[in-house]
């Protein structure tokens, strides 16, 4: 098999349905490009450039993940968690409601941490003037 050079234009005839295998398969996009003989660069740039190629790779992994979907209902009363782990982390499963999460407010205070012995005994402290309205 002969190697494309990196910078290759065009995928060769054939790439889009190796692309949708392996990536029905979990291949990584790192391994593909490797296969095809280019970069990862290129296979992202051939990705970018040719829908086709595009549709096939979201295709395989939809693919997988009906597959996973399946795995998981068929094995529900045994084990789900191997399914589970694949869902969260090839599609991006989260578990719980994360609705109730987003309409929080969140505030983050940065306290400075508390001055040396030396620091403390130089301290001065500031008087402040009366103002004519003051008692």
């Amino acid at each position: 098999m002969s190697k494309l050079p990196a910078t290759a234009a065009k995928p060769p005839r054939g790439t889009a349905e190796k692309v949708r295998r392996w990536a029905a398969e979990a291949t990584p996009q790192k391994v593909m490009a490797r296969r095809l003989g280019v970069g990862v660069a290129t296979l992202k740039q051939w990705m970018d450039d040719d829908d086709r190629l595009r549709a096939a790779y979201d295709e395989g992994i939809e693919e997988e993940h009906q597959f996973l979907i399946s795995a998981l209902k068929k094995q529900i009363d045994k084990s789900p968690t191997p399914a589970i782990f694949l869902l969260k982390t090839r599609h991006g499963y989260i578990e719980g409601d994360r609705a109730e999460q987003a309409n929080r407010v969140q505030l983050t205070f940065n306290i400075p941490a508390a001055p040396t012995r030396e620091e403390w005994l130089q301290a001065r402290v500031i008087e402040s003037e009366k103002l004519p309205h003051d008692p």
